[in-house]
């Protein structure tokens, strides 16, 4: 997915991640190119202030599982 990221503004940099998770899911675990950004509940957002360039995003539950 592509984003356009306005450096001058940052209040419209803000993006709402979310993953779809099987009901068994307490949390979600967030990593932005291999650093970790932050936990959600299941089915919870989590807002990312976006960067410009190139991200990889994944989501981790709390059994390991990732998408």
């Amino acid at each position: 997915m592509t984003y356009l990221v306005d450096p001058a503004d940052r209040t419209r940099s803000r993006i709402a991640l979310q993953a779809a998770t099987d009901g068994d899911v307490p949390v979600v675990h967030w990593f932005v190119d291999s650093a970790y950004l932050g936990r959600a509940a299941g089915g919870q957002p989590l807002w990312w202030q976006a960067s410009p360039g190139t991200h990889l995003l994944r989501a981790v539950d709390d059994a390991g599982r990732s998408g």
